[in-house]
């Protein structure tokens, strides 16, 4: 085991896995968390990408996994780098037509269509693909790749170069923060008044969102609309869609905004499940949504005190 990961860390892991019986499946998130009270050990897992939140729900991100001692993490593993051979044969011969899961490994494979599904749904987590089918427990369902896979050898060297854009050192600066360059930065400037872990993720977000790097940028945005929420509500709000109801319902987004968070979720969701790169534009555009609402929620009243304390009393009248 590597990555910096304890023992403590990769039990949770692994529990979390073992929780998820079925190819797709997700844990409770709050149920989890309760169970374990490991709240500070889960933020960090939260953080460095080895646990998607989902909503309210959790699941064991696909980079974790080369770290994860049990059978069951070895056995996608193991689906995967054999899934990604043959994907890469039928590539370089057909490009990008779709090809059945069931004939993905031939006839004479020793590895059972469950195993094959079940890492097909951990690999999809990354944009290597060009397309597949909704329900990939369908006997007919399909699935096309795209030229990256041609671009990796093997698909544990692609998921350690996706790895890096969470956690990698090319992407982290001194301290632990993401390196931002302050004369093209749209960081902005009170962001150093946001509690540390949300000013982590909005440095995560710019930096990605200005290095080109779409999918974790459109992801990173999602997760900050979610822990802002969850701190405007003082709890965790469930499904994304009740979430923004409820910040509706209490006057912190307007009905404007939630049609705009609502495609911040879509887009992020997107990005996720579907291997969606946002454009340039898609990007600045959620993070001029997000933005507003982070600083709003999280330092409205801080800088009402500060502007009161500078603020000289006004004159009595007469």
């Amino acid at each position: 085991m590597n990555e910096g990961l304890t023992q403590q860390e990769q039990a949770l892991l692994d529990q979390l896995l073992e929780s998820c019986a079925l190819p797709g499946e997700s844990a409770d998130r709050a149920r989890f968390r309760a169970q374990s009270e490991c709240f500070d050990v889960l933020d960090r897992l939260e953080h460095d990408r080895y646990i998607v939140q989902d909503g309210g729900l959790y699941r064991v991100s696909v980079t974790a996994l080369p770290y994860l001692a049990s059978s069951k993490a070895q056995t996608i593993c193991f689906t995967a780098e054999q899934l990604w051979t043959s994907l890469r044969a039928h590539y370089k011969a057909h490009q990008f037509a779709q090809v059945r899961l069931c004939d993905l490994l031939g006839q004479a494979s020793e590895i059972s269509q469950t195993d094959i599904r079940q890492a097909l749904v951990y690999m999809l987590e990354l944009s290597w693909n060009s397309g597949r089918s909704n329900d990939l427990m369908a006997d007919s369902a399909t699935v096309g790749a795209s030229e990256v896979v041609l671009k990796h050898a093997t698909f544990r060297g692609y998921l350690d170069t996706c790895a890096s854009w969470y956690r990698g050192p090319d992407v982290r600066g001194v301290n632990g923060f993401l390196s931002l360059d302050p004369r093209t930065s749209s960081l902005p400037e009170w962001v150093d008044d946001l509690p540390e872990d949300i000013a982590t993720l909005m440095r995560q977000a710019m930096t990605a969102m200005e290095s080109g790097i779409a999918q974790p940028a459109a992801i990173a945005f999602r997760t900050l609309l979610e822990m802002t929420g969850r701190h405007a509500l003082q709890r965790d709000a469930g499904p994304y869609k009740k979430m923004l109801s409820e910040l509706k319902d209490t006057g912190v987004i307007s009905m404007n905004e939630l049609g705009l968070l609502t495609e911040v979720i879509n887009a992020g969701n997107a990005a996720a499940h579907q291997g969606y790169a946002p454009d340039a534009r898609s990007l600045k555009i959620m993070s001029g949504i997000v933005t507003p609402l982070v600083g709003r929620v999280f330092l409205s009243d801080s800088h009402k005190k500060y502007l009161l304390s500078r603020t000289p009393d006004r004159p009595p009248a007469g």
